[in-house]
């Protein structure tokens, strides 16, 4: 499958430390080659400066700087 956008909501939550940075590397491979606009929900900083290339912040529900 190809998508054209691929929508993660806390996809590391519920993963162990090992799995979580196994799926990071591999998510960090992937995304830019299949060059896949991706939205990616969480609260983990570390994860958005590993994965994100733009970022958005929200506070209730707005966007904030």
């Amino acid at each position: 499958l190809e998508p054209e956008l691929l929508l993660l909501d806390e996809p590391f939550i519920s993963l162990d430390e090992r799995s979580h940075a196994s799926l990071l590397t591999d998510l960090k491979l992937l995304l830019p080659q299949t060059k896949t606009t991706t939205i990616l929900a969480t609260h983990s900083s570390q994860d958005i400066h590993e994965l994100a290339d733009q970022q958005i912040f929200l506070l209730n529900g707005k966007q904030c700087i």
